[in-house]
């Protein structure tokens, strides 16, 4: 058996009733907070010009665009509301993934709940089972594939959303496994593009690819079920040979569920997670020393290697760049 067929089968096998008490209680703070945030992101710049270039397109259908006063196809959907949900870098984050959960799978379970129509139950099982997809890969292939370059949100999330759909629209075993393998050809997202529209961007092209590939997958399309172990496969390709570990993705699958522990985390402030820790030392400092912009000579930031190579930005002009700019040398009276 494949490891997209293992996965495949790991995915059909999550069951509501299997999933412990306090399950739902992190689904609701997910959702809940995936919307805030998308909706506020639908004001901005980015995603008013990539709604106006959507439109242009004339897609119609049952899909609600979040802050906006038109419906679209699902496909539409997903890519606007994606891309609204990580414009402000405010969505929540694991530290499993190394990246955002919840964007890259719930935007798209909402188009399809649109599309499709979906109970309570199916929605939160389906969210789940694409939260866990998505940290399981994780565990196999992070650190390394973070450190060298990749936007895990989306290289991992276009599998959690290829779950969701699955699950949702009950597709078979062979049809998820399909569909993977197909996303397996859709995961992208670099690094170097955070600092501007595009990062989320990547969440947008994730959900719309996401979809397609399940699609595609339900009506017959063929892809290479050995797209994840092949030597030029997702694994080799995206991490190199040695630096992956496919048995820390199978073993003890859901237990714990990741969306329990470790969980998810709630952001304080709408930037880069990496950068946190010097805003909260920041504001402590200001709050115990009566700081004032005047009074400071001088601020050095220390940021650890590995979230420096994507936060590395000591000229700071735009607000994208300052999302994601943990690393400051200020020179100050």
């Amino acid at each position: 058996m494949t490891f997209a067929q293992e996965l495949a089968k790991r995915i059909c096998a999550m069951n509501y009733e299997h999933f412990p008490s306090e399950t739902n209680q992190w689904a609701e703070v997910g959702i809940l907070d995936t919307v805030g945030v998308t909706i506020l992101g639908s004001r901005d710049d980015s995603t008013r010009i990539l709604e106006k270039i959507t439109a242009a397109d004339r897609a119609t259908g049952p899909c609600l665009i979040f802050g906006f006063d038109r419906r679209t196809a699902a496909s539409e959907a997903s890519l606007i509301n994606g891309t609204a949900s990580h414009v402000l870098d405010f969505d929540d984050c694991c530290n499993t993934m190394s990246g955002h959960p919840s964007v890259p799978i719930l935007l798209g379970l909402f188009a399809l709940a649109d599309e499709y129509g979906a109970s309570g139950k199916d929605f939160i099982t389906a969210y789940i089972t694409g939260f866990e997809a998505e940290c399981r890969i994780s565990l196999g292939v992070n650190m390394h594939q973070y450190i060298k370059g990749w936007h895990p949100t989306v290289t991992l999330g276009v599998f959690g959303l290829v779950a969701v759909a699955g699950k949702l629209l009950r597709l078979t075993e062979e049809q998820i496994a399909t569909a993977l393998s197909i996303a397996a050809s859709m995961s992208s997202g670099i690094k170097t593009n955070m600092g501007s529209m595009t990062k989320p961007l990547h969440v947008g092209l994730c959900g719309r690819n996401g979809l397609l590939a399940v699609r595609l997958a339900r009506d017959g399309f063929t892809a290479n079920l050995k797209i994840f172990e092949h030597n030029q496969g997702y694994f080799n390709v995206f991490n190199g040979e040695g630096n992956y570990d496919i048995s820390k993705i199978l073993h003890d699958w859901g237990r714990p569920l990741h969306i329990v522990d470790p969980g998810m985390g709630i952001k304080q402030y709408p930037c880069c997670a990496s950068t946190h820790p010097a805003a909260d030392a920041m504001i402590a400092l200001a709050q115990e020393y009566d700081l004032k912009p005047g009074n400071v000579t001088r601020i050095d930031s220390y940021t650890h290697w590995r979230r420096l190579k994507h936060t590395n930005r000591p000229e700071v002009s735009t607000s994208f760049q300052g999302k994601s700019a943990s690393n400051m040398l200020l020179l100050v009276r």
